[in-house]
């Protein structure tokens, strides 16, 4: 129970990935005082040790996704002027090859976790709430808070599935939880939110090239990864949606900053 900082272990996993990830941009980007190295350097390696004890296989998935995207971040940042078209074709080839040796091969990668390719029985859910309760109420949703706040219905959700000492207490999903609450319509408009931080985030990186700048495309890239296995959006965990509109909110700022000194 010494794990539990948080009230699972999968909330455990998600949030020390994200602050792994905050510590590392401080430790490769920030003053070169040793001091700083130090401390942001003790931050990183404490919480890489939170998001592997907390035994949560969705924040190690997290932790490598956001480790790697921040080397790419680096060296992109420090080679840009270098890159030729046809390096980012290559990237982007080899992205979408490794993409397919991971879909084929589901089972042997989460082995190496201790999962199994269902993703610890999410998919069969995530089947049966598209078919048994999305589909009767696709485009407005049940209502916010209409679904998983009723016992009856988790059991019923559970007894389905052949659960028989644990019932879900969400969807597992951020995206499908939405849609279950709000609709096709809702999960429209969040996703137009949503994307536009990223595609913002992406100018504004390219535009201004400096290391703060890469800060809103991690926590996009972080978003969209914790809610693919959890359920940050709607349920149990508000400070990600603080931190979503923030960024979107620091982004619109600069981009009006810089408006007003072109005129």
């Amino acid at each position: 129970s010494w794990r539990g900082i948080f009230w699972h272990r999968n909330h455990t996993g998600n949030i020390f990935a994200f602050f792994n990830m905050l510590f590392l941009l401080r430790f490769i980007f920030d003053s070169p005082s040793l001091l700083r190295k130090i401390f942001f350097g003790g931050a990183y390696v404490i919480s890489a040790f939170w998001v592997f004890k907390s035994n949560s296989a969705t924040g190690v998935i997290v932790f490598l996704v956001l480790n790697i995207a921040t080397v790419l971040g680096y060296l992109w940042l420090k080679w840009r002027d270098d890159l030729l078209p046809w390096h980012y074709y290559v990237f982007v080839g080899t992205n979408i090859l490794a993409l397919g040796i991971l879909l084929t091969n589901l089972e042997f990668f989460f082995g190496i976790l201790g999962r199994s390719a269902n993703m610890t029985g999410r998919t069969p859910l995530w089947l049966d709430l598209l078919e048994n309760v999305w589909s009767r109420r696709p485009w407005l949703g049940y209502g916010y808070g209409a679904l998983w706040m009723q016992a009856d219905f988790r059991e019923v959700i559970g007894a389905r599935l052949g659960w028989e000492r644990f019932f879900p207490h969400f969807a597992d999903n951020g995206f499908l939880d939405i849609l279950l609450n709000l609709g096709g319509l809702g999960l429209l408009l969040f996703l137009g939110v949503f994307l536009s931080l990223g595609w913002q985030s992406i100018k504004n990186l390219r535009s201004l090239h400096r290391w703060i700048d890469l800060l809103p495309l991690m926590i996009f890239i972080y978003l969209f990864f914790a809610n693919l296995a959890y359920s940050f959006f709607l349920e149990f965990e508000q400070m990600l949606w603080l931190i979503m509109v923030s960024m979107i909110f620091a982004l619109s700022a600069k981009k009006s900053e810089i408006v007003i000194h072109k005129e």
